[in-house]
């Protein structure tokens, strides 16, 4: 299974819908290849989310419809909170493209890096990759995140990346994630949830 967000809304690609419940509001449809992505987009639009029936093979065709972008970020722990970032009004975890020829463990800690100011966190183990899209410079593009558990034991001054739009950066304990899961990304509520 392939969960892709568009417009902050799941589309999910599976094989088939053996052992899965449709709850109402779900649209199906079966991939086609002759579809162009507003096809895709015009369908999607009408549900609260959508599963698209198709092969392994179908997702990297539909894949191909986006310009493709990888990249990692991480969920860092320190004793009992976690970093988190404020950018474009939103709760969010560091995270950036990676690098031509990077290993995605070490883009996942050179962004955290980067985006809040603190020293070397120690990578623990991958959590989650998600998928979601956006429109930028006349594409549509499908970005793939790797996601990573991290250890920071530290205690550097958070600095927050004003040049990324990153306003704020702050340790959140989990019982206080209710603030973040309400105002962020369906993405980033899959990485927390994955945690979980």
């Amino acid at each position: 299974m392939y969960k892709v967000f568009i417009n902050d809304k799941p589309l999910f690609f599976l094989p088939s819908l053996e052992g899965i419940a449709v709850s109402e509001g779900v649209g199906i449809m079966e991939y086609d290849s002759t579809l162009v992505l507003d096809d895709f987009f015009d369908y999607h639009d009408h549900n609260m989310s959508t599963i698209v029936l198709g092969s392994k093979a179908d997702w990297k065709n539909f894949c191909t419809l986006f310009f493709s972008i990888e990249a990692a970020g991480g969920l860092v722990r320190n004793k009992e909170e976690f970093l988190f970032i404020y950018r474009n009004d939103k709760w969010d975890l560091p995270k950036g493209k990676m690098e031509p020829n990077e290993m995605p463990e070490d883009a996942a800690i050179r962004e955290v890096m980067e985006e809040c100011g603190i020293g070397v966190p120690e990578l623990l183990n991958i959590i989650i990759e998600t998928y979601h899209t956006y429109f930028q410079n006349g594409n549509w593009v499908l970005k793939r995140t790797y996601w990573y558990l991290m250890e920071y034991s530290g205690n550097r001054t958070l600095t927050p990346q004003l040049e990324e739009g990153i306003t704020k950066a702050e340790w959140i304990p989990m019982k206080q994630w209710n603030q973040v899961m309400v105002n962020t990304y369906g993405s980033i509520q899959d990485v927390l949830d994955a945690y979980n």
